[in-house]
């Protein structure tokens, strides 16, 4: 069984971008189309758990055609009421943060969107001890991450989760993802956990399986080749 990392779609994350030349303010706030700076979007991380209502996240997204079911910003995961039913989440799974997006285009409102947060937290990968590692040496930075691996036989308590190992990633199951692909959420990109902490962009598609290669930034379009499990 694999396991699933979620993230935003390369195509869902350009709309955001401002056009032209990039400053650090845009690269701080990722663009002046969405304006979240000021708001309390790391509520996902400090209030999951809380029992205390907090007010709602201001959303000012002013991209005039943007319609994903699912992005990302400051931290925080957005998915609107679309995605909220297909995955169909219970209580004891998943949290959802109100989102007041009234000065939003009228396209970004009618998504509905709110904030996910995942409670759970399940034991999902592992380390190689120091003995399986050449020379004993414990890796550290990129090395550190591509080592870590998911452990065969496991199986997950919850559809959506996070790994012990992995605690700013969203993942989910084969089935799960079976049911974002099929209901074609957008915005979305299911990543196979494994190779992705290898520094390989393997994705699902409803026709199978690809492999991100990057942007071309001469055609503004992303590189993808087909993938068969015979190439891992």
């Amino acid at each position: 069984m694999s396991i699933w990392h979620i993230r935003e779609s390369p195509t869902c994350a350009k709309k955001l971008w401002p056009k032209g030349d990039l400053s650090a303010d845009d690269l701080v706030a990722r663009s002046s189309n969405l304006k979240n700076r000021k708001s309390i979007f790391a509520v996902s991380l400090f209030w999951r758990h809380s029992p205390t209502p907090i007010p709602p996240a201001q959303l000012e997204l002013l991209v005039e055609d943007f319609d994903e079911d699912y992005f990302e910003s400051d931290g925080c995961y957005f998915v609107s009421e679309h995605l909220r039913q297909v995955m169909a989440l219970g209580p004891s799974t998943v949290k959802y943060f109100d989102v007041d997006a009234g000065r939003s285009t009228p396209l970004v409102r009618s998504k509905k969107y709110k904030i996910m947060a995942p409670l759970v937290v399940d034991e999902l990968s592992g380390r190689p001890s120091s003995a399986e590692r050449p020379n004993k040496v414990t890796p550290i930075g990129d090395s550190a991450s591509k080592e870590i691996h998911t452990q065969q036989g496991v199986v997950p308590s919850h559809e959506l989760f996070s790994g012990k190992e992995f605690s700013n990633q969203i993942l989910c199951t084969d089935f799960l993802a079976q049911k974002i692909i099929e209901a074609g959420c957008t915005g979305i990109r299911l990543y196979d956990l494994k190779h992705y902490n290898r520094g390989r962009k393997i994705f699902r598609t409803r026709h199978g399986f690809e492999e991100s290669l990057g942007w071309d930034a001469d055609n503004d379009v992303e590189i993808t080749k087909p993938f068969e499990p015979s190439d891992e």
